[in-house]
């Protein structure tokens, strides 16, 4: 039957005969421990104990020795996950879906349509979304088919590659436009004068003067022929989805300037070749110049 041993308020065990005789010869235990096992009736010094109830100390048995433990080099060639899964497809498939939701969440904001003057966030989900489409999904998912069919049936998920193949193919045409759009205002200024991409900026600017105006007119009709005093105001009525309907795409402003407005006071009344607004920006000493009557011109204005 084994002891339990008892030093001051610690209590240890449960130890043989053996093991405490083999402690007090090495130094672990003191005589004037405690020892205690079922039956006695009170705690006796080990001195004491010991040798009342033990005989001469046998030979102590030498401990085994353990083999030394190697760990089993791990193979990362053909980049398997799981049991037999492709890592290359399964992170292909994964970014394909992350790009096509980032993207559709970005296109269902309604910025895409007023992206110039959101070039910053544009930028930043575009490429993202462009990187994850080519880097991701269509190099990791030809490594992973490449991968796969060299496996002879050892690794698994084809399937995934495929997907994000395809995915990344999709991102790549619906994003190369936009990607190249956003490339262009670099390509200019590395250029200088002798590439000119600012007939695509005019024909925006001209556009949503055009759509401005419109609004204005259809204030005045709802409000006794008066224009309204400022442009926001047709932000905050629901005649124009936003403030960014406000931004003159012609500016290169950070943020983007929005057009001056000259409307304040004006009446159906007035001229009809009075100037509602104008871009404050100038290109070669001409702006964009929307009149009440609905016309909007790139001419020489003051």
């Amino acid at each position: 039957m084994n002891f339990y041993i008892s030093r001051g308020k610690h209590q240890f065990g449960q130890y043989s005969e053996d093991d405490i005789r083999y402690g007090l010869a090495e130094g672990r235990f003191l005589g004037s421990d405690l020892g205690w096992q079922r039956g006695m009736s009170e705690w006796t010094p080990l001195d004491e104990l010991i040798a009342i109830t033990t005989t001469e100390l046998p030979p102590r048995a030498p401990k085994p020795v353990m083999a030394p433990y190697v760990r089993k080099p791990v193979s990362l060639k053909g980049s398997v996950s799981g049991e037999g899964l492709s890592g290359f497809a399964l992170v292909a498939m994964l970014m394909g879906m992350i790009s096509l939701v980032a993207y559709g969440a970005f296109l269902k904001t309604n910025i895409a349509s007023e992206f110039l003057g959101q070039k910053e966030a544009f930028s930043t989900v575009t490429v993202f979304c462009y990187m994850g489409a080519f880097i991701y999904t269509m190099i990791f998912g030809h490594r992973a088919l490449a991968h796969i069919s060299k496996s002879q049936g050892k690794l698994r998920g084809k399937g995934m590659a495929l997907s994000g193949i395809c995915m990344g193919y999709f991102l790549f045409m619906i994003l190369t436009p936009s990607t190249v759009a956003l490339a262009l205002p670099a390509i200019e200024k590395a250029s200088g004068p002798a590439i000119n991409f600012e007939g695509a900026a005019k024909i925006r600017s001209k556009d949503k003067a055009q759509v401005l105006i419109a609004a204005c007119l259809e204030y005045a009709e709802k409000n006794g022929g008066a224009f309204p005093s400022n442009l926001e105001i047709l932000v905050s009525e629901k005649y124009l989805k936003n403030n960014r309907s406000l931004l003159d795409p012609l500016s290169r402003e950070t943020p983007r300037a929005a057009y001056e407005y000259l409307g304040e006071g004006m009446k159906e009344s007035d001229p009809s070749d009075a100037v509602v607004l104008r871009s404050q920006a100038k290109k070669n000493g001409k702006r964009v110049v929307a009149k009440k009557n609905g016309s909007v011109r790139f001419m020489a204005s003051p």
